[in-house]
């Protein structure tokens, strides 16, 4: 019951967190919701909200490490809350973890495009894949923008909770398109209509 109580309050972004509302909501009386607290007692899941000044005066269910009332584990990264948390392992922020998936994920997108390119593939087809490009059309994703995206993400401030209440403030790797031969392109079945701007030869 814990868990549903945790859930529940994860699928209310936005809502009243309390303790008077998650009781509510789950149509508790006084005595099962005192068993789904004590749990959530026992699991150190009660939250102050350390990261505005003073803690809040009432029970609040904890949907952050961040705003645990133990002291956080520092990110390796960043130095920010790295407390574990359902989506992301111990040491390392939500932020920071991002950061390092979108960089892995670059990696093997680079390396995959990169060999594509080695071996003589001279179309393209872009993210949504209705039209065909050649390989080095300006409208294609481009690993040179990619990477400074990145960058560009990595070198801005992380956003508090007050300025990205949704949690979005996280690392993005745009895909490279997927490049193709000629040969490849001519043994799909479907034909696509060719992009106005770089104007590939048919096939």
């Amino acid at each position: 019951m814990a868990k549903i109580a945790i859930l529940t309050m994860e699928s209310s972004v936005g809502t009243d967190r309390s303790v008077p509302h998650v009781q509510k909501v789950l149509r508790l009386d006084n005595g099962a919701f005192g068993e789904v607290i004590d749990e959530l007692a026992r699991a150190r899941m009660f939250m102050r909200v350390h990261h505005r000044g003073e803690p809040q005066p009432t029970l609040l269910i904890a949907t952050e490490p961040m705003d645990r009332a133990e002291e956080c584990t520092p990110c390796e990264d960043c130095d920010l809350c790295g407390c574990p948390y359902w989506d992301r392992p111990a040491g390392l922020c939500r932020r920071c973890t991002s950061i390092r998936t979108a960089r892995a994920a670059a990696e093997r997108d680079i390396q995959r495009w990169r060999a594509d390119v080695d071996r003589g593939c001279t179309y393209a087809l872009g993210a949504n894949g209705r039209l065909l490009h050649r390989w080095d059309c300006s409208s294609l994703n481009t690993v040179e923008d990619g990477l400074h995206g990145l960058e560009k993400f990595e070198a801005s401030p992380p956003k508090s909770r007050d300025e990205d209440p949704y949690g979005f403030d996280r690392a993005h790797w745009p895909k490279l398109p997927l490049l193709f031969t000629a040969e490849e392109m001519r043994a799909r079945p479907r034909r696509r209509r060719g992009c106005q701007r770089c104007k590939p030869d048919p096939v």
